[in-house]
């Protein structure tokens, strides 16, 4: 079993940052109790029943196949969420690992999805204030700040998302870069989405996966305020996966992309593209290694090490 069970500010030092990095309860999905007495699960701290039902335990899976992970089953309407405090006019990476597979040996008639969405903490219910649990046991399962899934997907409430479709079978690692503004609280929420119709288990819910299941790992929420003006300016982008071997996807909700280049250790550019005016990059032709990707976006510029394998 993992051990990390909180991503808190004991990071600060390690990484050289002077901001208060932000408290993630079971960033790693291990198995633990949901409730005092309870069987234990990789949805612990991240369950509201209100929206979906709660997320099963992938044990043995991860990207290294020896840890657990949370799964959204096929056809079913699991959820994860969890309500985060933050700091305001700050800027955010969230970084996780997912997998994208067919449900077993079924047919694929409805596609699934994964669907990854940082909402606004001024999008809570109105009267609503966010309570910060630590301990598992206690953490409340429902009556959340959202607890009707238009709200969810309601206009205006999302600061970032990220919905990614089947590739294969390999596990990826996605970020996303989001600035808070004015907001001093969030609200992590991810499911698999595909069919409009009822889940197939009978759950009260008016919506549900597609035809695949869906693994997360491996989730860091950093504060990445004042690191440099090239990070700063990654205001809304999901860069995907990373690793990368064949595609990789680069979208952005507020800036507009102009220009993306890519080079390798020595500096060499072996990717260049002023024009830039789609969201995939071909890595087919692309040697192992590792490279730096540069994005020019309304002015600015945002680099990223990037990991071809």
């Amino acid at each position: 079993m993992k051990t990390k069970l909180l991503f808190p500010a004991l990071f600060v030092a390690a990484f050289g940052f002077a901001q208060t990095q932000p408290t993630v309860l079971n960033p790693t999905f291990d198995k633990l109790m949901k409730s005092t007495g309870s069987s234990t699960c990789s949805c612990a701290g991240w369950m509201n029943t209100d929206l979906g039902d709660q997320a099963e335990s992938s044990t043995n899976s991860g990207p290294n196949g020896d840890s657990d992970a949370i799964k959204f089953d096929g056809g079913e309407a699991d959820i994860m969420y969890q309500e985060i405090a933050v700091e305001a006019n700050s800027t955010y990476e969230l970084t996780f690992d997912y997998q994208i597979k067919p449900e077993g040996s079924s047919v694929v008639t409805e596609a699934g999805q994964l669907e990854i969405r940082v909402l606004k903490g001024s999008g809570y219910r109105a009267g609503y204030t966010p309570v910060y649990q630590s301990d598992l046991t206690v953490k409340a399962t429902k009556d959340f700040g959202y607890n009707d899934i238009a709200e969810v997907e309601a206009s205006g409430k999302t600061i970032v998302e990220l919905v990614e479709g089947f590739v294969n079978d390999d596990w990826g690692t996605a970020t996303l870069t989001f600035s808070t503004g004015l907001e001093t609280s969030i609200a992590i929420v991810a499911r698999g989405i595909g069919r409009s119709a009822a889940p197939v288990d009978g759950k009260p819910y008016t919506w549900s996966n597609g035809d695949h299941e869906i693994r997360l790992d491996n989730l860091e929420l950093v504060n990445t305020t004042g690191l440099s003006v090239e990070e700063a300016a990654a205001n809304g982008f999901a860069i995907y996966p990373n690793p990368a071997s064949d595609i990789l996807n680069i979208k952005s909700k507020n800036l507009q992309i102009s220009a993306v280049s890519i080079y390798d250790l020595l500096g060499k550019s072996v990717y260049k593209n002023n024009q830039f005016s789609g969201s995939i990059i071909d890595l087919s032709s692309f040697n192992k290694g590792v490279y730096f990707l540069k994005i020019e976006a309304s002015g600015r510029t945002f680099s990223k090490k990037l990991v071809v394998q």
